[in-house]
């Protein structure tokens, strides 16, 4: 992302009660992103998440779908419940539209 693109992002995807440390690890992370290579092979864990306090996530490198994630706890072993989302914004484009239509 270039800064113009790091811009729009933390205006539009970032809530706006998230730290300035927060904006300002953000920024510098996808400024000078890390190696850590391809998500699939990439677990949570592997990203330090405690340390980083939230990541961001690009799904779709040709719709540029932009994810916000702020770490809001932890816990050691396996989760036992799903995942919960705490907050949305905007909605969600169709993944895979009909190409019939």
């Amino acid at each position: 992302m270039d800064d113009e693109e790091i811009d729009r992002f933390l205006d539009r995807a970032v809530p706006d009660d998230a730290t300035e440390d927060a904006k300002h690890r953000f920024r510098d992370l996808q400024s000078n992103p890390p190696t850590e290579g391809n998500a699939a092979d990439t677990t949570i864990d592997e990203l330090n998440p405690e340390e980083l306090g939230a990541l961001s996530y690009t799904f779709d490198m040709g719709d540029n779908w932009e994810h916000y994630i702020e770490l809001q706890d932890t816990r050691d072993g396996t989760m036992d419940g799903t995942p919960v989302v705490v907050d949305e914004q905007g909605d969600a484009p169709p993944q895979y539209p009909d190409l019939d239509e």
